[in-house]
Formats: C-alpha cells, structure tokens, sequence
C-alpha cells in the first residue's frame, strides 16, 4: 500500500509525504510517459544499522540507474517501523537541472516503487503509476459582483459517479443532458447515438464523468437549478462503455449520484460545450508523431441564438476530452482578432485521467469573443485514418466550460474547410463526404502529416451553435491562419475580414447562418471551387462511396482485433484473436507454401526445430508490449509460444538461461486464471508461474522458470515465436 500527501506554498516549494507499506527501499518521482525508463525520482530508505540513506535519482532504462550531479530534492525526515517506511521531501517547481521534470499545471505522471530490503532492482520491486493534477487550485469564487435575485427551488451542488466495481474498466463516459422544456419525450431505453430524434432535444450537459474523474463541488455561489419553470423537465442519462473483449451478459448498474440544497445560490450554473464538431469532418492521419487539430467557437450570435442578451460568461472550471491518441489539449481566448489569453491547457494529457479542473481565478469571456480549442495527436501505432467519432478508437476534440449565469446556448464548435485541405493534398472532392473520403487516397508520411495539419490551420472554420431547444446555427469565419512558432498567437479573424450574416431558413424551421469569405490563399480556393461542378459522376460517386464504406468496415475490425485499448485491461481483444486463430489442438496449422526460405529442418532460415515445431527467438532485448510482441509473430506465420508439455517447457527452459522471453499467456482478472492466446487455461500441475498476479498480467520464460511480467514490456524481455514445421520437409529429413 502506497499513501501520498502532498501541497505547494508560495516561494514555489512542493513538499511531499509518501508512506509506503515496506522496510526496505522506496522510490517517487515523476515520467514522462508514466513508466521508469527516463524517470526523475528521489530513493530513501533505513538501513538494518539505522543509517539513513536519500537521493536524487534519474532512470536510465530498467538496469540502470544514476544519481544526479543537482541534489534538488530535501529530506526533512525518514522514518521505518516494523511494517513501513515514511519520506518527508521537498523540492521546488522547476529546478533548471536537466534530469529533473517540471512540476506544473499539466497533468502529473507519478511513479512509486519499492523493494522487500535495501538493496534497489527494479525490475524485482514493487512498481506503480498513476496520473495526478499535482497542482490543483481549490475553486475560484467571484464575490465583487452585484448580487441577482431569482426564484429557485433547489439547487443541484455536488456529484459523485458511481461505477459498478467489476466494470471499471467498461465505462468509458457518463454524461446528464437536459432536455428543455419539451412536455413530452419517450421514456424507456435507447441508443445515445441516432435514436429517437425527440431525443436530440437533450443537449444541455449538466454534469458528467469520464475516465479518471472524481466527484465536484460547485463553488459557493453557483449551482444547477432545478424545479423552476425555466428548467428541464427531463433529463436523459448517456452511458458509454468500452467492451473491447466483447464480453457477453455483462450486467452495470452505474451512473451518477447527484445532490442537491434547499439553499439558494447567487448564479445558475450553465456548460458550454467547445471544440471540433466531431462527425463526420474531423479527421487524424496515421503515422503521426504529433498531428494538431483546431475547433473555433465564435459568439457574436449567441444573443440571436439565446433569444435575449447574453451576460459575460464567469468560467470557473473546466473538462478535457479527447480519446485514446490525445497528446495535449488547449483553449485560447480571442477578442477582436488578438489573443487574450490561454484558458487553459494540459501538455501531458492522459486519456486515464479526466476529471473536473478548477480555475486558479474567474475568467470573463464576453459575447464576441472566439474559443480556439486545440488538441494534439498522436498515430504512431495506427496504419489508418483515425476518424471523429463517438466510439473509444474514433477521436474527439472538447472542452467543457463550467461557467454562470447559464444561458440557452448548449454548443460552439467549429471544424475546417475539408475541402480546401483536400484541395491542398491534391485530392478531387466536391463535397465534404468527398472531401472525408479523399483522406483515405493520400499516400501519408511525415510530410503530408505536416501539410495537412498547415492546411487545417490555414482553413476557413465553419461555427456550429446549438441551443437547449435545439436550435442551430452555423457560420464561416476566415483567415484562421496560425503560426508554427507561435501557438494562436496569428488567428487574425479582423473584423473586415467577416462579412455579415445572410440569414437562410432550412424546412424544418431551424435558423443557420452563414459568412462567406475569400479564402486565405484566394488562388487556391478559386482552382477548387470556380467549376461549380462534381468532378465525379454520380455513378462513380456512388461505387466510391459503396467501396469506402467496406474499407472503413474492415478496418474498423481489424483495429478492434489489434488495437489494445487503455481504458481496457492490457490483454484487450487477446482472446477474441486467440479464438480465430486457434485449431482443435490449440495451434495455428502450419500451410505448406508460405514461407519460400525453409530449410532441411522445414522451419525458416534463423529459426530453431524441436519435436516438429520451429521456435524464433529474437536476438535483440526491445521494450514492446504483449499485442506488439504477437504482431510480430503474426507477421512470421506464428505466435507467441504455448507451452502444452513438459518435453517443451524443458527445450525453452534451456534456450532461456539468461534471457527473458514473453509468453502467449494471459491472466483474466475477472476469471482469476491463466489462459493460453487460444483460450485454453493454463495447467498448473505442469508448472507454476511464480511472482506477484495484482499489478501483472502476462508472464516470460528465463533464468530455469516462468514468474510474472508486466503486458506492457520491459526492455529486458526479448521476441519468442513458435509454429509448426513444414510437414513435407522434415519428412524427407526422416
């Protein structure tokens, strides 16, 4: 058990108090990416004889440690009883030594381990990681305005979300919509996405919880009302869940305990969505080591839209969401073309970790200003477009205002002319279905990445506006050019360079608006839009379409097959994949004529026969995880190895002295067992897998045994792939 308190005061020293259930060595610090390699860390301890032993620390890699030349941690004290170790430390914010990770407002990646004495291994020890806002400001309060009277009933001050225990890593998202003050809506049970279009009148968020997220306090003088003729008489509760392992008959009862005060508050609370409108025109190419996307939300109608004036906007927290390949998240403030100031931002954003923010102190943002919402991405594990999208593996771009007085505006989010980045790539579109469709013929690379990222930055943003009636609007702003050097610093959107709205009716009765501008590069937009004209025929629309649609299939597939999700266990979709693979006898069956470079032996150059089977082990020690492991194999013709006898368990026994080689085998945490990737349980009678099972999952082969192993690597393991000889050619040997 691990136990951390720590604060901040204001010459910017952080004091810190972890107390770790151990008499041996402890370890703290701070990632990178959340695991020990390149690690700033401070390790304390008592010895046996009472001496007392501190440092400051980086890791190298797995076996190597160094102390650092800049002592920047304090030890206050230490302290062992008979059953744990308590350090008290301390250490500013930023230390200027290069082996030491800032201390700031972006999300923290903490990372704790200890051993059973004095002697530190890490690979031994206890490890843990979690992501933490270290520098949390407890709720700004703006007590200088006039007070406002209204009529309330109660007040809704406080949530709290309540998860089903066993499906923690099931529920992705909870979010409580209001629905106006529609008389009638459908009650019962339905989709969250394309159900009943009465449903769509529900779009005021009101409270939610994602991933990561703990219970919120409104401030003192704000709250949700309800009660009143003003306010929702529905409500509609949205669950999202992530069952990558497509588990059947899973039963939850989760959602969100809300509280509610008879004491009247000063302001109503009121959530403005922002961002990237989502589906179908947000998009993320593959390969990217870092890919940026922008959503603008312009308010200049929010006043039309919100049938009255609309008073300042008091944001006083705020919420991050992005999904499984967000980097970073930003949201910036304009104000007649010039920047105010960043709203807020997390560098280091973690998809596990999404939860409420406070704002150190009340920001105004006053009807006109533009929220530029940015989010950055990164793709190097994907092969194709990552769309935007309502499930896990699509993407998402928003941040939630919590600000008061609420008024009747919903949502502002704005995506850019796809066209125009289309046009760009070089790519024929005439629409933006075309234009989405297009992104899957760019050849992509470092290069085009950077393109179309420019291109989006250089792009007309069209606005959309949403009301908790259902209203909308839409509109083009221009010239949302932005420099490389400087983020947001040149969204130049000048007040000539925004024609006025032309209002257009559509049949249903909806207002939109829309502001046509000259594009950036006026060139270019005339060479795209000057035919008027499909450069397809409807014909060829309509098969490209067909075959897209199937591309898309698939690839959703194989993405669901390989891709392990965060938010799920580390052996997300292993089982579902062992399954397709497996045959009668637990092996995949080897087929003469795949592999053109077998030798005598009937295994392929480099590769080691035993008892008719051909094992690979690989050379090289490289940190990769159990799905990347098993990819490799894939790749081979083969997997990872099953080990079903003990003729085979004594072969690898002997080929693994002094390395460490992954397993194709898994722990199911729900089933508490060991489970082959062909979903045959593990026979214990044949050997036992030694090492701890709470934090591991998967397990290696070396050193005379098998003991557990993290599923998410380590540089000390190395590639061990097995399949069956090539029949017809060890035959001829025999």
């Amino acid at each position: 058990m691990v136990y951390l308190r720590w604060d901040h005061d204001e010459q910017e020293m952080m004091t810190f108090e972890l107390q770790v259930h151990t008499t041996g060595w402890v370890a703290f610090g701070f990632s990178p990416h959340g695991e020990l390699p390149g690690s700033d860390i401070v390790i304390g301890g008592v010895f046996p004889n009472g001496s007392i032993y501190f440092s400051d620390c980086h890791v190298v890699d797995e076996a190597t440690l160094e102390e650092d030349e800049s002592q920047d941690y304090q030890l206050l004290s230490v302290m062992e009883n008979e059953t744990s170790t308590t350090m008290l430390f301390k250490r500013h914010l930023r230390t200027c030594d290069v082996n030491d990770l800032d201390i700031t407002m972006d999300t923290a990646r903490l990372v704790t381990a200890f051993g059973t004495d004095d002697t530190v291994h890490f690979f031994k020890g206890q490890r843990f990681s979690k992501s933490l806002f270290l520098m949390r400001y407890r709720g700004p309060s703006d007590s200088t305005d006039p007070k406002i009277f209204f009529t309330y009933d109660l007040r809704l001050d406080n949530f709290e979300p309540i998860i089903t225990p066993h499906n923690i890593t099931l529920v992705h998202h909870i979010l409580v919509y209001a629905c106006g003050n529609a008389s009638v809506l459908p009650g019962g049970i339905d989709d969250c996405y394309g159900a009943n279009p009465d449903f769509s009148l529900c779009s005021q968020v009101l409270v939610g919880w994602a991933v990561g997220g703990q219970s919120y306090q409104f401030p003192d003088e704000a709250a949700v009302s309800i009660g009143t003729p003003w306010d929702p008489q529905y409500i509609r509760l949205e669950i999202h869940y992530s069952n990558f392992d497509l588990l059947p008959g899973l039963i939850d009862s989760s959602g969100i305990r809300i509280y509610y005060t008879p004491e009247l508050r000063k302001y109503d609370v009121g959530v403005l969505q922002t961002g990237i409108f989502t589906f179908p025109v947000h998009f993320i190419p593959p390969g990217a080591e870092s890919y940026r996307s922008y959503g603008l939300c312009n308010s200049s109608q929010f006043d039309e839209m919100n049938g009255m004036l609309v008073p300042d906007l008091h944001v006083f927290a705020y919420l991050f969401h992005t999904h499984l390949s967000g980097r970073g998240v930003k949201a910036a403030q304009y104000r007649n073309g010039e920047q105010l100031r960043i709203i807020c931002e997390d560098n280091k954003y973690d998809f596990r970790l999404q939860e409420i923010r406070d704002m150190k102190e009340i920001l105004i943002i006053k009807p006109g200003d533009e929220i530029l919402v940015e989010c950055n991405f990164q793709t190097l594990d994907r092969s194709g477009i990552t769309f935007g999208g309502p499930s896990t593996m699509n993407e998402m771009c928003l941040t939630f205002l919590f600000y008061y007085p609420r008024n009747n505006i919903s949502s502002c989010m704005g995506y850019p002319d796809i066209l125009y980045i289309a046009h760009i790539l070089k790519q024929e579109a005439s629409d933006t279905v075309e234009g989405m469709m297009a992104m899957d013929f760019v050849d992509w690379d470092n290069d085009t990445v950077k393109i179309a990222e420019k291109a989006a930055k250089e792009a007309d943003q069209v606005v959309m506006i949403k009301t908790i009636n259902n209203s909308n609007k839409s509109q083009k702003e221009g010239g949302a050019s932005m420099s490389e050097n400087v983020i947001y610093a040149e969204l130049n959107l000048t007040d000539s360079s925004r024609p006025r709205l032309q209002k257009i009716t559509d049949v249903q009765g909806s207002i939109y608006a829309e502001v046509k501008v000259q594009s950036l590069d006026r060139n270019a937009a005339a060479s795209y839009t000057s035919s008027g004209k499909s450069c397809c025929s409807r014909t060829r629309v309509t098969v490209l379409v067909a075959v897209i649609i199937l591309l898309l299939v698939l690839a959703v597939c194989l993405i669901l097959l390989y891709y392990p999700a965060a938010s799920s266990s580390p052996h997300s979709k292993i089982v579902t994949l062992g399954l397709a693979l497996a045959t009668e006898t637990g092996r995949e069956p080897w087929r003469p004529g795949e592999n053109n470079e077998q030798n005598h032996t009937g295994c392929p150059q480099h590769w080691q026969k035993n008892e008719g089977r051909c094992y690979f082990f690989s050379k090289k020690m490289e940190k990769k995880d159990w799905n990347a492991s098993r990819n490799i194999c894939t790749k081979m013709k083969s997997d990872l190895v099953i080990i079903d006898n003990e003729e085979e368990l004594k072969y690898l026994q002997s080929q693994s002295e002094g390395h460490y080689y992954l397993l194709g085998l898994i722990r199911s945490k729900r089933e508490n067992t060991w489970k082959w990737s062909n979903n045959v349980e593990h026979n214990t009678s044949m050997f036992n897998i030694e090492g701890d099972t709470t934090y591991y999952s998967c397990a290696v082969i070396g050193y005379g045994k098998v003991q557990t192993a993290s599923c998410d690597g380590s540089i000390t393991t190395q590639n061990m792939c097995e399949k069956a000889a090539d029949v017809s050619e060890w035959q001829k040997e025999s």
